[in-house]
């Protein structure tokens, strides 16, 4: 998922590399201001980052102090992060079991292009609440319904 981190105005020249004296990269991922792991090196909490050294393998980026896998920042505002797929299985005895992922982003929106949304099953719905720019909400998804019984299929289906 991307993440779009800096308003449109701001060029890439603003924010080359980190500031002087601070940590710049975290495994694999570089660290451009206005991010940071300590007060003193990113603009505001919003860019604050922490950098897992105990991960194995490792070190890993996070949002914060969130569980949320930051693995790339670009210099033209991206924001790459990982978040783990959402489940809804049944057992043949009609038993469920599942995930309820969720991701918050409260300064940060959603990128309406490079982004992929999609849900596969029957019956499940899936959707994205947020903030545009201008501060007005918005509610998007998608569904997947299955009609027969016939629809239901063990494995890849094609549609």
């Amino acid at each position: 998922m991307m993440i779009s981190s800096l308003p449109p105005t701001l060029s890439v020249s603003n924010y080359p590399v980190a500031k002087p004296n601070c940590t710049d990269r975290c495994g694999d991922v570089s660290i451009p201001f206005p991010f940071g792991t300590t007060p003193d090196c990113y603009g505001n909490y919003s860019f604050f980052v922490t950098c897992n050294q105990t991960i194995h393998p490792g070190p890993k980026l996070f949002l914060q102090d969130t569980k949320i896998e930051i693995t790339d920042i670009s210099l033209d505002g991206q924001l790459t992060v990982l978040q783990y797929i959402a489940r809804d299985c049944y057992a043949p005895n009609g038993t469920g079991y599942g995930n309820d992922p969720s991701i918050s982003f409260a300064d940060f929106t959603v990128n309406n292009t490079a982004n992929k949304f999609t849900i596969v099953g029957c019956d499940a719905y899936a959707y994205v609440s947020g903030l545009r720019l201008d501060g007005t909400e918005y509610d998007t998804g998608c569904m997947a319904l299955c009609k027969r019984e016939q629809d239901l299929v063990d494995g890849p289906a094609m549609v």
